[in-house]
C-alpha cells in the first residue's frame, strides 16, 4: 500500500476563490453528466419514431445500448489508469467531448443499421466512459473524503436533471421537426457544455496544494494523529480480497435495471395505453424523483457506511420495480417517480463505494477494472428487457425478473463487510480500516 499524495506548494488563482475548488469539479461533472445522459434519455423518446421510420426492430434499437455499454466497459480499465495522472484526466474528458458531439450529429444522418451501431454504439460508448465514468468514479471521489457520498450524488444529478428537462422538449421537437433534428440538437449541446469545462479539471486537490474537502493542513494532521489515516489499497491487493469481487458483482447486478428500466419507461407506458405526451411526462416524473432523491441518499451515505445505504436502496428498488402492477388509470404515471426515487439513489452512490473501501491513491485503476462487468450488465439490461417484451408481448415478466435482480444486488453488497470498526461519523468515507 502507498499513502495518499502530498500537497504540492501552490499559490495559484484556485486558492483565491471564495469556495473550495473541489466544488467546481462537482459542477463540471454535473454538466458533463447532463450532456452524456441526455443522449440516453433522448434515445428513449426517439426509439419508437426511429423504429417506425426506419423499420428497425425494437430489439435492435435497444440492443445498441448494449453495444454502447460493452464499448464503455472495454475501454474503462485503460481510461481509469490514465485518469490517475493529471494530464490524462483533462485529455480524456476533452477528447471524449469531441467524440460525443461527432457521434450525436452523425446519428441524425443514418439510414442503415451498421452506421448507427458504429456511431451510437461504439463512438458513443467511448465518449460515455471518457466523461461520465471518469468524472463520477475517479475525479470527484479524489477531491472529497468526508463528503464523498454527497458530492458523488450531486454529480449524478446532471443525468437526473437532463431526464427531467429533456424528454418533453425532445418529444416536442421530434413531433415538429422529426427525430433527425433532435440528434443535431444533441450534438450542439455536447459541443457547448462538453468541451470547455474540461480545461478546468484537475485530478486531485494535492495537485494544487490543497487537501480533500477543503480541509486545512492542521485539520488533516489532527485527523492523522487521531488514527484516521485514509487507506490506500493497490489494485493487486484489492484483487486478492473477496470484497472487491462481492462489490463488483453486486454493483453490476444493480446496473442491469439501472439504465434499462429508465430508457424503457416510455415504451412501458405506451404499452399500457398511455398517450405519448403523457408517457414523456411520466419519464419526467422519474427525473424529478431521481433528482430529489440525491438530497436524501447522499447525506445518508456520508453518515452511515455506504454499503448499508446501498443495501437499503436495492430493497427500495426491488419493491418499486413491481409497484406498477398495483397502479391503475393515470396513477400508472406515478410509477416513474416511484422507480426514480430508488434508482436515483443507486445511480448517485454506487460509484462512491470504491473510494470508501480502497482510498484515493489507486482509485482510477481499481474503479476501471470493475467497469467492464458493471457496464456489460448495465448494457445487457436494455436488450434483455426488449427481448422479453418481444417474446411475451409485455414487459411484466421482465419487471418481475428485475425485482429479483435488485434483491440479489442487495444480498451481495450486504456480504461485503469491511473489516474493523467504522469511526462514528466517518462511515463510508474511505477512512475505515483496510478491507478484507
Amino acid at each position: 500500500m502507498t499513502g495518499p499524495a502530498t500537497p504540492a506548494a501552490s499559490g495559484g488563482w484556485q486558492h483565491r476563490l471564495p469556495f473550495f475548488y473541489g466544488y467546481l469539479m462537482v459542477a463540471i461533472a454535473f454538466v458533463l453528466a447532463f450532456a452524456n445522459a441526455g443522449q440516453l434519455w433522448a434515445f428513449s423518446v426517439l426509439a419508437v419514431p426511429m423504429e417506425n421510420d426506419l423499420g428497425w426492430s425494437r430489439s435492435f434499437l435497444f440492443g445498441m445500448l448494449t453495444v454502447r455499454g460493452i464499448t464503455a466497459g472495454a475501454v474503462a480499465p485503460f481510461l481509469g489508469r490514465m485518469a490517475d495522472s493529471d494530464r490524462g484526466v483533462r485529455a480524456l474528458v476533452t477528447a471524449s467531448g469531441v467524440v460525443g458531439a461527432l457521434s450525436a450529429y452523425l446519428c441524425g444522418q443514418v439510414s442503415d443499421q451498421w452506421s448507427f451501431a458504429l456511431l451510437f454504439g461504439l463512438l458513443g460508448g467511448v465518449s460515455m466512459a471518457g466523461q461520465g465514468f471518469i468524472m463520477a468514479a475517479v475525479v470527484v471521489p479524489k477531491w472529497f473524503i468526508r463528503r464523498r457520498s454527497t458530492m458523488v450524488a450531486f454529480t449524478s444529478m446532471g443525468g437526473a436533471c437532463s431526464l427531467l428537462v429533456l424528454p418533453p422538449f425532445v418529444s416536442a421537437v421530434e413531433a415538429a421537426m422529426g427525430w433527425r433534428s433532435v440528434w443535431t440538437m444533441l450534438a450542439v449541446l455536447s459541443v457547448v457544455i462538453g468541451l470547455l469545462p474540461p480545461l478546468l479539471i484537475r485530478r486531485q486537490p494535492e495537485d494544487l496544494g490543497m487537501h480533500p474537502d477543503g480541509d486545512t493542513a492542521v485539520a488533516v494532521q489532527a485527523s492523522r494523529d487521531a488514527g484516521q489515516q485514509e487507506v490506500a489499497v493497490t489494485l493487486r491487493t484489492a484483487l486478492g480480497h473477496r470484497n472487491l469481487w462481492l462489490l463488483m458483482i453486486g454493483t453490476a447486478l444493480g446496473a442491469i435495471p439501472m439504465t434499462s428500466l429508465t430508457v424503457t419507461l416510455v415504451p412501458i407506458f405506451l404499452d399500457r395505453g398511455i398517450a405519448p405526451d403523457l408517457a414523456a411526462l411520466g419519464l419526467s416524473g422519474f427525473g424529478l424523483a431521481s433528482f430529489g432523491s440525491r438530497f436524501v441518499w447522499g447525506p445518508l451515505g456520508d453518515r452511515f457506511h455506504i454499503r448499508r445505504v446501498l443495501v437499503v436502496i436495492a430493497l427500495v428498488c426491488a419493491a418499486g420495480t413491481v409497484s406498477i402492477f398495483g397502479l391503475t388509470g393515470l396513477w400508472v404515471l406515478s410509477y416513474g417517480a416511484i422507480t426514480g426515487f430508488g434508482i436515483g439513489g443507486y445511480v448517485g452512490l454506487f460509484q462512491a463505494v470504491w473510494g470508501a473501501y480502497y482510498g484515493r491513491a489507486h482509485l482510477g485503476a481499481i474503479a476501471g477494472v470493475t467497469q467492464p462487468l458493471v457496464t456489460l450488465c448495465n448494457a445487457s439490461g436494455s436488450i434483455l428487457l426488449a427481448y422479453m417484451r418481444d417474446v411475451t408481448g409485455s414487459y411484466d415478466a421482465g419487471l418481475w425478473l428485475y425485482s429479483g435482480v435488485w434483491l440479489a444486488c442487495g444480498l451481495l453488497l450486504f456480504a461485503a463487510k469491511p473489516a474493523g470498526n467504522q469511526p462514528a461519523g466517518l462511515a463510508g468515507t474511505g477512512r475505515s480500516a483496510s478491507p478484507r
